[in-house]
């Protein structure tokens, strides 16, 4: 894309429109944040995945082979269009991946009314009611943005829309990117949910909930046989989020809310021997 760019002799005064799914937003976004020390871009996501979480909040970044999202700076679009009509075009799989987001936005935020919300309409959503979909692409706006728009940098708050990202990460990279990324946060999310079962923050009933309503978007709420699990959670120690050596895991509260830890941290730190666990138990 740079090379096109520098072929085609653009200055500072140019600009980029990403119209596509997340890979293209967040490449456009760092090559934006880069090119002439920066230029302005604007994203036109086309895919429910896009519209919950890529094109929304200014991360961008690319994959890599350790790791996922390793290479990227933070950069805020000009402008967000959000084409609810291309979803249409999408296959069920996609539809799904997207989806996952959408649920970890509801399981983190809202008390619970967005989730109650995604539950009574779940197979009105996968078959692209309109109205449902619209409501549903606002709600996952504003519950990023009123995030982002208090922690820019993921400083603090921000950590919280890591929910069921450190596993789901570590498995989108294990399976050589076999997963979409959303199937691979669901995987994730249900990791989570066992932790916080075990640390009293989510009841058995609330954790079935949230499986059962992942399992109805079509998602995958174990690891596929055909990843070694040690093999995962040696990858999950190349995460960007591990400090000091130290896994940590951002933890729902219930459903609708999030674990605030000691000192205001939003991802409390877990050793090798209970990650294991969980990830044997998936």
């Amino acid at each position: 894309m740079e090379d096109a760019m520098l072929a085609k002799e653009y200055r500072r005064d140019c600009g980029i429109i990403a119209v596509g799914g997340g890979v293209v937003t967040d490449l456009a976004g760092f090559i934006a944040g880069t090119y002439g020390r920066g230029v302005p871009f604007v994203n036109y996501a086309t895919t429910l995945l896009a519209a919950a979480d890529a094109s929304v909040g200014g991360k961008t970044a690319v994959d890599t082979p350790l790791a996922t999202n390793l290479i990227g700076l933070f950069n805020q679009p000009q402008k967000v269009y959000l084409d609810i009509a291309t979803w249409k075009t999408l296959p069920a799989r996609q539809l799904s991946s997207g989806m996952a987001e959408t649920i970890k936005h509801a399981c983190l935020a809202e008390k619970g009314v967005f989730f109650d919300f995604l539950e009574e309409n779940m197979e009105g959503l996968l078959a692209l009611n309109p109205a449902l979909c619209e409501h549903m692409a606002e709600q996952n706006c504003s519950i990023k943005y009123h995030v982002v728009m208090k922690d820019e940098r993921e400083s603090g708050l921000r950590e919280v829309l890591n929910l069921g990202h450190t596993v789901g990460r570590a498995i989108e990279t294990v399976s050589d990117y076999r997963l979409l990324h959303g199937e691979a946060v669901s995987i994730g999310l249900v990791a989570q949910l066992h932790l916080a079962c075990r640390l009293g923050y989510v009841t058995k009933e609330q954790a079935d909930r949230v499986t059962a309503l992942l399992e109805r978007a079509g998602l995958p709420v174990q690891i596929p046989d055909y990843i070694d699990r040690e093999a995962l959670v040696r990858k999950l120690y190349t995460d960007k989020k591990v400090k000091n050596g130290q896994l940590r895991f951002v933890v729902q509260k219930g459903i609708g809310d999030i674990v605030e830890f000691e000192g205001g941290s939003f991802a409390t730190p877990v050793t090798e021997e209970t990650a294991r666990e969980i990830i044997m138990d998936l």
